[in-house]
């Protein structure tokens, strides 16, 4: 798939995921209707690296990453956000499945020297197109945009799954989404 293609794929992707997560909640109906504020959308790019190299059988695997977010769009909230970044080392049980169980906490540094800590509680492997995408969830428990809902989209464009039969896949990169709604 060609690079401008998995970019649309990733695109129509996020603006999905968007879409569901700026929702309306009408329960209880004797109260008023809350709507959920899209405070923060990013993109960019990722690099990861697994050790040992990721196989179809689970197991414990370092995994490195590093990203940065080059474009942010701050809607309603600090004009002074325009890019992000973060590094982070997990060890974890993994295999080229890549649905991770195992919650995890990235440290998101902002181009304003302020940060968000983002707890994201679940990665789900979805398969638009045949291409690797992963959407993560969690909340913001410190910094900036404390409590708000985080949703990470990475979509692996040079992950080899034909590796996974061998030696293992060692490396991914690609593009990289992080929403943040708040209420």
């Amino acid at each position: 798939m060609s690079k401008n293609s998995l970019n649309r794929t990733l695109s129509a992707f996020a603006c999905a995921t968007a879409t569901v997560i700026i929702s309306v909640d009408f329960s209880l109906g004797s109260k008023l209707a809350r709507a959920d504020v899209l405070d923060l959308s990013c993109t960019g790019g990722y690099t990861a690296t697994y050790n040992p190299g990721l196989t179809l059988e689970e197991k414990q695997a370092i995994v490195k990453i590093d990203s940065t977010l080059s474009t942010c769009v701050p809607l309603l909230t600090d004009p002074t956000i325009k890019s992000g970044s973060y590094s982070n080392t997990l060890n974890v049980t993994a295999s080229c499945d890549l649905t991770n169980s195992t919650p995890y906490d990235i440290e998101y540094h902002w181009s304003n020297e302020r940060h968000s800590i983002v707890h994201f509680a679940s990665t789900i492997n979805q398969k638009p197109g045949g291409e690797t995408v992963l959407v993560s969830t969690g909340i913001v428990t410190d910094g900036e945009f404390k409590n708000d809902m985080a949703t990470r989209i990475l979509a692996l464009a040079t992950f080899d799954t034909a590796e996974c039969l061998t030696n293992g896949v060692p490396n991914a990169t690609g593009d990289e989404t992080l929403v943040l709604t708040g209420q």
